[in-house]
């Protein structure tokens, strides 16, 4: 018996996320910074758009999860007990023949998540000056352990339309001791 063989390159590159989804039955909630934002299928208990899809760079993500991928990555996701050449046979049975889909468009340029970061870190203090933050960190539940480890991290984006927007938050430096 002649076992199926699949071009699994192609499938990745030719394989359009949101089209999938679609024809599984999910449609996104809401679009926010170039991703689509649905429930999530891979949970029952989502209840807010935590599934969001990067249409440009055919990834996914699973905010709940904490897992995402490509489309293959979904596939082995979303059927779970299925081994991985059935997964991409339903996959391809879900979608259609890739054969007669259309390309997907292909962005002139590869943009790379937060490879140059459009933030700046403006200051990092000590916990306690701001009390929205001391606020969160005690509904957390976590404002004692937080000390020594936690601090106020003051920071800006920059926007669509080029200016930058001042934000804070709490935060622990990393590795590299930059505090990002």
């Amino acid at each position: 018996m002649e076992e199926n063989r699949y071009d699994l390159n192609k499938i990745r590159e030719e394989t359009d996320l949101v089209t999938l989804l679609s024809k599984l039955g999910y449609q996104p909630l809401k679009q926010s910074a170039g991703e689509l934002f649905y429930l999530s299928m891979l949970r029952d208990s989502d209840t807010m758009p935590s599934f969001c899809v990067n249409e440009k760079l055919g990834i996914w993500y699973d905010h709940g999860l904490a897992k995402g991928g490509n489309v293959i990555d979904f596939a082995l996701s979303f059927w779970p007990a299925l081994t991985f050449r059935e997964s991409i046979g339903k996959l391809l049975e879900a979608y259609g023949n890739l054969d007669a889909v259309p390309l997907k468009a292909k962005p002139a340029q590869i943009e790379i998540p937060l490879k140059h970061p459009s933030y700046l870190i403006r200051e990092v203090r000590e916990l306690g000056g701001n009390p929205a933050i001391s606020d969160y960190l005690a509904q957390r539940g976590i404002s004692a352990v937080a000390v020594g480890f936690i601090k106020e991290v003051y920071y800006s984006i920059k926007k669509d339309n080029g200016n930058r927007k001042e934000l804070f938050s709490a935060g622990w430096q990393n590795d590299l001791g930059d505090g990002r």
